[in-house]
């Protein structure tokens, strides 16, 4: 359970940091 909710945070974090840097660009 820890172990998929680590996973999934690792995609949201990803997916934020792309998101914020086609933001700036």
């Amino acid at each position: 359970m820890i172990s998929g909710q680590l996973k999934f945070f690792s995609k949201l974090e990803r997916f934020l940091l792309i998101m914020v840097s086609e933001a700036e660009w």
